[in-house]
């Protein structure tokens, strides 16, 4: 019994023996190879900047993804170059797939990673109204609403770079906001903080 679980990837050589008695021996020798089971990972989805010229699809892999894999371009962007993708190559606001293929004897697997590409232009579309901050920017989790120059019951939201509502809470006049998006995936989002005195519309960037 040849147990691969206690071999290591390689070429082996079976010799198989039949002791003669009345008739000659005979041998024969069997070669194996043992390859390595081989893992793609899991699907992934997230955000990178329009003005992002050298983003490296590898970088999305989660740890359990076996290496030496090929990148294939599902969406047809003529932007992928290897695992490099040039993300100032394609229309912004949208979102693009690219197949990662790892083969091996024992099986291939293949895994899709979905890249939402963000206008991280931070001065379009914004709105001030002059009497609220939101700070700062970028931010590694926690943002702050300063509120001070508003009088009565306010309402904040924060979206996600594909639209989706990730935040929506009404604040008394009074009370301090603090908004923690340390869960949320790296990328640009958008604050909107309604008042008495306006719509104030912020990007900020989730490091």
């Amino acid at each position: 019994m040849f147990n691969t679980n206690n071999a290591s990837t390689g070429t082996y050589r079976v010799q198989y023996i039949l002791g003669g008695v009345a008739c000659p021996a005979d041998t024969t020798t069997l070669t194996l190879s043992v390859d390595t089971v081989v893992s793609a990972g899991m699907a992934v989805s997230d955000t990178v900047c329009d003005d992002e010229t050298m983003v490296d699809l590898n970088s999305f892999l989660d740890a359990s993804a076996s290496a030496g894999g090929m990148w294939t371009d599902l969406s047809g962007t003529g932007a992928l170059s290897g695992s490099m993708f040039d993300a100032t190559g394609v229309a912004n606001s949208s979102t693009y797939d690219f197949q990662y293929k790892v083969m091996s004897a024992c099986g291939d697997d293949s895994v899709t990673v979905s890249l939402f590409v963000e206008d991280c232009d931070v001065s379009v579309r914004e709105m001030r109204t002059g009497f609220i901050s939101i700070y700062p920017n970028p931010t590694t989790g926690l943002i702050k609403v300063d509120d001070d120059n508003v009088n009565g019951s306010i309402k904040v939201e924060v979206f996600a770079g594909n639209g989706q509502l990730m935040i929506s809470k009404q604040y008394a006049e009074g009370d301090e906001i603090r908004l923690d998006i340390s869960d949320f995936a790296t990328g640009i989002y958008t604050v909107k903080v309604n008042s008495s005195k306006g719509l104030d519309v912020k990007r900020i960037m989730k490091q």
